[in-house]
């Protein structure tokens, strides 16, 4: 008779403590893949944004206000540009303006569920704000004109020398937009200057503070980063932003906040309301 011999003790134990392996790489892969998913949304949604703002600025030559994100779905101002907004306290709740823009609420929202934050440069968003095509990229006017861009030249465009009275873009941008500090940064003072138009932003994987698609505020999960504070979805325009890499251990210091913020010169070049360009004398 042949003896039937069943598994040790050890033998088990050794089994578990290989599927338990398995698990844990399986899980970490999982959980890797999930998170570079969520991610790779947000990254798309913060190019939605952006590519819809160009357009707005195209057709409107302003920047558009900040809708409230701490409205209820069927409001009358859902995810309208709350206006006026020149003022710091006017873009407190401030998101993307997504029924202003066109875009579907969806694609304005981050992989984490939270719809992007949006603040906007306040002396932008005045009419003819963002069109800079009476400056001249090498024009001789330093004294910024009064017009709302600061750009004038009264010289017919067609002109083939560079213009004593046309205001130089350079001078026209300087000082304009919102400051980024960090290892990203955009200087409103830098000449050129490279200060931002808008700052576009995810509060990232610890969510907050940031508003949900139904204008609910989340305080966040774990610790908010001391950094963090300023890009929070729920306080007024700031004079500073701040971008660095992401750092998502849960520390008073970590930074997982996701952000764009194009310059000035940037977006009024893609919209296509930059600095007309003179040919030099033959």
């Amino acid at each position: 008779m042949q003896r039937v011999r069943g598994f040790t003790l050890v033998e088990i134990a050794v089994v578990l403590v290989i599927i338990s392996l398995i698990a844990a790489v399986v899980f970490a892969g999982l959980r890797t893949a999930t998170t570079s998913a969520k991610y790779r949304t947000t990254n798309q949604a913060l190019q939605n944004a952006d590519a819809a703002l160009v357009n707005f600025v195209t057709l409107a030559r302003r920047l558009p206000c900040p809708a409230n994100g701490g409205l209820p779905p069927g409001d009358v101002n859902f995810g309208k540009e709350m206006t006026p907004c020149t003022a710091t306290t006017d873009q407190t709740n401030g998101v993307v303006p997504w029924a202003t823009l066109g875009l579907p609420q969806a694609d304005v929202t981050d992989g984490f569920g939270n719809l992007i934050t949006f603040r906007v440069s306040a002396g932008l968003v005045v009419a003819e704000s963002m069109n800079f095509t009476a400056c001249d990229s090498i024009g001789l006017r330093t004294t910024l004109a009064g017009t709302p861009s600061g750009c004038l030249c009264p010289d017919p465009a067609g002109g083939t020398t560079v213009p004593d009275q046309c205001t130089n873009y350079n001078s026209a941008l300087l000082g304009k937009g919102i400051a980024v500090t960090g290892t990203t940064m955009s200087d409103p003072a830098a000449n050129p200057s490279t200060g931002a138009a808008y700052v576009l932003i995810s509060q990232g994987a610890n969510q907050g503070p940031a508003f949900s698609p139904q204008g609910a505020l989340s305080p966040g999960l774990g610790t908010i980063g001391s950094n963090e504070g300023p890009n929070a979805a729920n306080v007024a325009l700031q004079a500073s932003y701040f971008d660095v890499a992401i750092d998502t251990s849960d520390t008073a210091s970590h930074f997982d906040d996701i952000l764009l913020h194009p310059s000035v010169s940037n977006v009024a070049s893609r919209a296509g309301l930059g600095a007309r360009t003179h040919l030099p004398a033959p």
